[in-house]
């Protein structure tokens, strides 16, 4: 007798011409991919998150990613969905240790990647170049809720954040988004991924969002950073050329 496949159910948000913008999903997303899982996906905008997907969670802010396991249950945060991941498949490669499987959770050099891959979720270095693409990017949306939000103090976080935003000293960002790609490029100098010599990892994926967040916005000076530094940029050629072109098929 058959069995039924493993069902994991990606909802990832989109803009209004349909395409996957928003950082913190391509962890989910190349998570997924690593282990080998068929990938779905939903897409959704943001007042879905508080519409459906609210009433849905009993959350009170809800935000993507998120995924929908195999029990029909949610599961949110790309961290969190890597870790679940890690666990129901370890014979896969590891997601923070990509050259590995059946990996050891508890050893010095698993516990030092997971840590490196979580602190990347909090990096604040980016910040210069989310500025620069911001106005680009949300020029993407459709007028209405979603542009709306997308635009709002609750979703930037701080009052009038997105006019403080998009007014920024573009020339001082723009230093400041070089000397942050730089530090990715040295690492990229002696290897080809960032979370190991050869195979991507959850530290690639992270960057990875980073770089899709800024070729959908389309803005001139975001795209040029990405391929000034000639070991990013060849990083990049990399990332959308894995798991089958997965970026490239949806970026290009």
């Amino acid at each position: 007798m058959s069995t039924m496949p493993v069902r994991y159910i990606l909802h990832d948000l989109v803009n209004g011409s349909g395409r996957y913008f928003s950082v913190h999903p391509y962890k989910a997303r190349y998570s997924l991919l690593q282990k080998g899982v068929k990938l779905e996906v939903v897409d959704i905008t943001y007042p879905d998150l508080s519409g459906w997907v609210k009433e849905a969670t009993g959350l009170d802010r809800p935000k993507a990613p998120f995924i929908k396991l195999p029990d029909d249950s949610f599961l949110f945060d790309s961290f969190k969905i890597a870790e679940h991941l890690e666990n129901a498949f370890p014979s896969k490669p590891s997601i923070f240790l990509p050259e590995s499987s059946n990996y050891d959770q508890a050893s010095p050099e698993y516990v030092a990647a997971k840590a490196a891959a979580l602190k990347s979720g909090n990096d604040r270095g980016w910040f210069p170049l989310f500025a620069l693409g911001l106005e680009s990017l949300t020029n993407t949306f459709e007028e209405g809720a979603h542009k709306d939000y997308f635009k709002s103090d609750e979703f930037l976080g701080a009052k009038n954040a997105w006019n403080s935003q998009v007014s920024a000293d573009r020339p001082a960002n723009i230093k400041r988004a070089q000397k942050y790609l730089a530090g990715f490029g040295k690492t990229l100098s002696t290897q080809e991924f960032l979370s190991s010599a050869s195979q991507p990892g959850f530290l690639d994926y992270s960057l990875l969002g980073k770089y899709a967040h800024g070729k959908v916005g389309g803005d001139k000076d975001v795209r040029k950073l990405w391929k000034e530094n000639k070991e990013v940029a060849a990083w990049a050629e990399r990332m959308e050329a894995a798991f089958g072109g997965h970026a490239k098929e949806l970026l290009n």
